[in-house]
């Protein structure tokens, strides 16, 4: 029996692409998504205490954001919904 990785690939256009193609078509889309899930975090909470910084949106490494509270959750969930946003206009 063998096993497909659906990680690793997308359809697009109805053609199965696979590997690093997949990923190539969708990162500008993705880079941009994220920075205007940034932004949107940065507008949401000028004004507070907390106000999204630089080292909270830094989600390539999970050092930063390692305790499991509102405001991880929230750069979490904004950063997911620019970046979905951002793929379904494309």
């Amino acid at each position: 029996m063998t096993h497909m990785r659906s990680c690793c690939s997308w359809s697009v256009n109805n053609f199965l692409m696979t590997g690093p193609k997949a990923y190539l078509i969708y990162s500008s889309s993705v880079a941009a998504g994220a920075q205007s899930g940034i932004e949107e975090c940065k507008h949401q909470f000028a004004w507070d205490r907390w106000n999204c910084p630089e080292r909270a949106l830094q989600l390539t490494t999970h050092s930063s954001l390692r305790s499991a509270n509102r405001e991880a959750a929230f750069v979490h969930a904004i950063s997911s919904a620019g970046v979905m946003y951002t793929l379904t206009r494309n």
